[in-house]
């Protein structure tokens, strides 16, 4: 389940044409699907190691997403979600570059799931969303609610 997840993931962005209106309900499902699948990994994942993964072309990958997502920009979020409360600065989140560092993550993970299985896979999904496209996947999430919303 979660291979093909990903799979639909990295697809839909790769993706060439289609209406964008389908294609933006398509990756707000996805992202609650990936949510989904990592709350339910066990929490006592081995490390299994694995060839590097090849560098990554996030200027290219950028500019992929920019085209099939052409209606996202930037957003309002927090510096600190749960210190400093009350104190707290605006920053600015891109759209277009959440989308982009989750998907350089996600096709990372297989590549990995196609040189050394499905644990060292799990692993990579699991570890690299809570170290880092897990905060753009949840951002994401709050900015699409507010754009579904034109707010």
């Amino acid at each position: 389940e979660t291979r093909q997840t990903i799979q639909r993931f990295l697809t839909l962005v790769e993706g060439t044409g289609g209406c964008v209106e389908e294609s933006e309900k398509s990756l707000v499902r996805l992202l609650d699907e990936l949510a989904v699948l990592v709350s339910k990994l066990p929490g006592d994942l081995p490390f299994v190691d694995s060839p590097e993964a090849p560098e990554r072309d996030f200027q290219s990958t950028y500019s992929l997403v920019a085209q099939r997502f052409p209606n996202f920009g930037y957003y309002n979020t927090v510096s600190e979600i749960s210190q400093n409360i009350n104190s707290a600065s605006v920053v600015v989140g891109d759209a277009i570059d959440d989308v982009t560092d989750i998907f350089l993550e996600l096709r990372e993970v297989m590549w990995i799931w196609e040189r050394s299985g499905s644990e060292a896979a799990l692993y990579q999904f699991r570890e690299t969303y809570s170290n880092h496209w897990g905060s753009h996947l949840r951002e994401l999430q709050c900015y699409l609610l507010a754009y579904s919303r034109g707010v």
